[in-house]
């Protein structure tokens, strides 16, 4: 079955690996919705959506983010636009997962993205710049990072195997991805395991909820 996959990425620094993993992808059958999130040169080829339209997205118009002279700001910017965009293809049923490619900027715009969609919708950042230059508060919750090994300067084979295993991630995480979410009807129970402590009394209160459960089940 044909999914939908959001691949986000600046189409002027790295749009010949963007490129490259749309075509992937789509050779396996899936749709790919290309966001631009690019502020400098032009872009590598046309995108679905396209920068001008992250920028209005993002409430500024692009001649006025790219009159910032200032990368950081205007990243800010085009990450909110390219989360709106996200959003409004999702309440559409138009996404499936979500891919975003990046060096220090990217990544932060590609994981500020992922944050504020829903837990359980597959996420997969390419990653170039390292994760020793990621926030940890951007790299939680359920994303999967993949790193580039070196940085993206081109296509070179080490770089293409790289996007080729991409490519298969995303496309394996979205086939097994159901846009409806099964629910049992029970509750949920959270318990931190977080430390030598959880060692201890986790087991036991994993034994005493099994139990309660399965009196329920019987009465």
């Amino acid at each position: 079955m044909t999914k939908t996959i959001v691949l986000v990425g600046t189409l002027d620094t790295k749009g010949e690996e963007v490129k490259y993993l749309k075509e992937k992808i789509e050779e396996r059958d899936h749709y790919v919705i290309v966001v631009d999130a690019g502020i400098l040169d032009e872009p590598y080829f046309k995108p679905e959506i396209s920068r001008e339209e992250v920028a209005r997205a993002g409430g500024e118009n692009l001649l006025n983010v790219v009159g910032l002279k200032d990368e950081w700001k205007a990243i800010k910017v085009m990450t909110k636009g390219a989360l709106e965009i996200s959003k409004g293809l999702l309440r559409e049923g138009k996404v499936d997962g979500i891919l975003a490619i990046g060096g220090s900027m990217g990544s932060s715009l590609g994981l500020s993205v992922m944050q504020g969609l829903p837990v359980g919708l597959p996420k997969l950042l390419v990653n170039a710049s390292g994760l020793s230059l990621i926030r940890p508060e951007l790299a939680g919750n359920d994303i999967t990072i993949m790193c580039t090994i070196s940085d993206l300067w081109g296509m070179n084979r080490i770089t293409k195997g790289v996007l080729d295993r991409a490519s298969g991630a995303i496309s394996g995480m979205v086939e097994n991805y159901s846009r409806e979410l099964k629910v049992s009807g029970k509750p949920v129970i959270g318990v931190t395991t977080l430390g030598t402590a959880g060692l201890k009394y986790v087991p036991l209160l994993k034994s005493i909820l099994k139990e309660k459960i399965n009196n329920d089940t019987k009465s």
